[in-house]
């Protein structure tokens, strides 16, 4: 079963490191992190306190106990990305220990998260692009646009956020290009009354 996140010791009876997690939530808090941000952090203490009673070990911050808590974290099941989470809460969690005089020494600024596998989406059926490209008909502007966008996308494999980020530096030079041209067409029309006037 992977590991839980839901609280199996006290914070407040702890009188080991977990115990010291209520005090780093408050400089947390006092820190004014996110409420979002807060939850992960603890969420990643609080998983590896929880490995370390379902294992009857100690709860520490040591290199080999994170180690040993990722590679059997996998194993369990937990996805690597929520374990790159996780691990982020420990070590800042380790780092303010450190600086709070709790610990000797950080021992995790080696300790790699695990790499996410990569999710593999399944290619659009031929039936299914024609009905994407249908929903282009007509002789709107919109819709030859929308129909355009999608054949670059089919013949060049481009993704959509490349094409966002393409569309908007293309927009930039136009623009930019744009007003080049108008200013030297005002300078040239001020050249040109200068000479008139003269």
């Amino acid at each position: 079963m992977p590991i839980g996140t839901k609280l199996k010791g006290d914070y407040e009876s702890d009188p080991g490191l977990f115990g010291l997690v209520a005090s780093w939530e408050l400089t947390l808090r006092a820190a004014k992190k996110s409420k979002k941000t807060i939850n992960t952090y603890l969420l990643g203490v609080r998983s590896l306190n929880n490995w370390c009673i379902e294992h009857e070990t100690e709860f520490g911050l040591g290199r080999d106990l994170v180690l040993n808590y990722l590679v059997e974290s996998l194993e369990a099941g937990l996805a690597a990305s929520s374990l790159e989470s996780y691990l982020k809460g420990i070590k800042i969690f380790a780092k303010w220990c450190q600086a709070e005089g709790e610990i000797d020494s950080y021992d995790l600024a080696n300790v790699i998260a695990p790499r996410a596998d990569e999710v593999i989406l399944p290619s659009v059926s031929p039936t299914e692009w024609d009905a994407l490209v249908a929903t282009c008909a007509g002789n709107t502007l919109s819709g030859k646009r929308d129909a355009a966008i999608l054949g670059l996308l089919r013949d060049t494999g481009l993704r959509a956020r490349e094409r966002r980020t393409s569309v908007r530096s293309t927009s930039a030079t136009v623009r930019s290009r744009t007003r080049r041209s108008r200013f030297r067409q005002t300078r040239r029309r001020s050249r040109s009354s200068s000479s008139t006037s003269a």
